[in-house]
């Protein structure tokens, strides 16, 4: 089927401190089975419409100061991710888009 688009359906949640949990632990295990030291992280092109629809979402952009800044969500969530990455000694790849975002892009 298609689904359909909602606040349970779409990018993940960066509100959730589960979602970093789980990241480490996906990348601590790609990381293992490929010794590059690069992986590639993406970072483009995310629709804020599901963070737009998430009740969570906007309740903890409230709690943070951020309401209605997807931008500075999706900052918030793009720099978690490379810190996760640099806690494993590893470099990473990202999409223009997290460089224009004035995201902490350590070479």
């Amino acid at each position: 089927g298609h689904g359909n688009i909602g606040a349970d359906y779409g990018p993940v949640d960066p509100t959730n401190e589960g979602v970093y949990s789980v990241l480490g632990r996906l990348f601590k295990e790609v990381t293992g089975l490929f010794p590059g030291q690069f992986v590639h992280l993406g970072g483009d092109e995310v629709h804020y419409g599901c963070w737009q629809h998430n009740e969570n979402v906007t309740a903890w952009m409230a709690a943070h100061n951020m309401t209605g800044n997807y931008d500075a969500l999706e900052n918030y969530y793009e720099q978690r991710v490379l810190d996760i990455m640099k806690s494993l000694n590893r470099n990473y790849i990202v999409w223009e888009e997290v460089f224009n975002h004035h995201v902490d892009i350590t070479p």
